[in-house]
């Protein structure tokens, strides 16, 4: 991301999909699935890729048109990591537990931690489902 305080140029986003793929290494089994294990049938990565575009680009566009919040919202109806959630965070410079507490108004996620030093948002790192 390239950013000043008060504007973002740009940001560079990552997008990880297993598709075809029949098991998992063992390390990942517990974590990680594919669109094959979960629907025993073979998907075309080009329709994927396609379907995802489509989609990344009418949610630009909406974004644009009508700002952050409608796709927040529709983030909130179909992620189960929105509220409620018990997650591990790992940042560069920590990891800590808690509960998920919804998203800032910008869209980072607020997450509650357990160490008692209250709710916060978490700008980067890596979130998992926590015990």
């Amino acid at each position: 991301m390239h950013a000043e305080p008060d504007r973002v140029h740009y940001a560079v986003v990552g997008i990880g999909m297993n598709v075809n793929q029949t098991k998992m290494p063992e390390a990942i089994e517990d974590v990680a699935t594919s669109l094959r294990i979960e629907t025993d049938k073979f998907h075309s990565r080009l329709e994927l890729l396609i379907r995802l575009l489509r989609h990344l680009d009418r949610y630009y566009n909406q974004f644009l048109a009508e700002g952050a919040r409608p796709i927040l919202r529709r983030f909130a109806q179909v992620s189960s990591y929105f509220e409620g959630k018990r997650v591990r965070i790992t940042t560069a410079t920590e990891t800590f537990t808690g509960v998920t507490a919804g998203l800032e108004p910008s869209g980072v996620l607020r997450v509650t931690r357990d160490d008692g030093r209250g709710t916060e948002p978490v700008l980067s790192g890596d979130v998992t489902e926590a015990p």
